[in-house]
């Protein structure tokens, strides 16, 4: 479709595993499937940059949280799944962004959340293909992938679905993405599914595009809400759309 990824230059922030000096800090190198691993499952501050494309060759993913830089350099991270949602009901490749996600490329990935597969009795779950919720920036990142997420009907606490071809929640800034979207989501009450973002509670999107398709179904049939870049919006806040715009199905 034509989107190119940007190459970018680190200038080494906030890495407090190896530093030149006290101010200066140096971005830690990630080029193997086991570098990348042992990011997982963690809280994650520093700065990190691929040096390659990234194969998982298939492997269950858990999300970790980002406090710092995650530059891809134009690299693909490719060939994971997800089919368990962490202890707070997100399942993503990074559960929350606080810092800035670029130049990054996620691709053959399948995240499928069957009743099965989640723990309590969780009000709402939240799915997207690259971040479950978004308080930082995101730009010049391709998302292209697999989600399919039902939620339990036998749970009458288990109500709503947040899904989103790369955000599922979003209150920062996403520039410049692409999203082929492949979702289908069940809920019991309502749902939302939104092709680049399913709610959108506070920041911007600007330039960006997604493709493909889209679905939901609410077995209640009280309430459910999609659209090819976002959702829905916000109850008192909302995300900006600028310049953006989609041919999903």
């Amino acid at each position: 479709h034509g989107f190119q990824l940007a190459s970018w230059e680190f200038d080494g922030v906030n890495d407090p595993f190896i530093s030149r000096n006290p101010t200066k800090p140096t971005p830690r190198a990630i080029s193997s499937a086991q570098d990348l691993s042992a990011l997982s499952g963690k809280q994650v501050s520093g700065s990190y940059y691929l040096t390659c494309d990234i194969d998982l060759g298939g492997a269950e993913w858990t999300p970790f949280d980002l406090y710092g830089t995650f530059d891809g350099k134009g690299h693909k991270i490719h060939n994971f799944v997800i089919t368990r949602p962490t202890d707070d009901k997100t399942a993503s490749f990074i559960g929350e962004n606080h810092g800035e996600i670029l130049s990054l490329y996620i691709s053959d990935y399948s995240i499928t959340i069957t009743p099965d597969k989640i723990i309590g009795n969780p009000y709402t779950l939240y799915v997207g293909g690259l971040v479950a919720y978004n308080f930082g920036t995101i730009r010049f990142v391709k998302a292209d992938g697999y989600i399919n997420a039902e939620m339990p009907t036998s749970w009458p606490d288990s109500k709503y679905a947040v899904t989103g071809g790369l955000v599922a929640v979003n209150h920062g800034d996403i520039y410049s993405s692409y999203v082929v979207a492949d979702i289908t989501v069940y809920a019991n009450l309502s749902l939302t599914v939104g092709g680049l973002v399913g709610n959108g509670e506070n920041g911007q999107i600007v330039n960006c595009y997604t493709t493909g398709s889209i679905a939901g179904q609410s077995y209640e049939k009280s309430g459910a809400s999609g659209g090819g870049i976002v959702g829905q919006s916000g109850y008192y806040q909302y995300t900006v759309v600028k310049n953006s715009f989609t041919d999903c199905d």
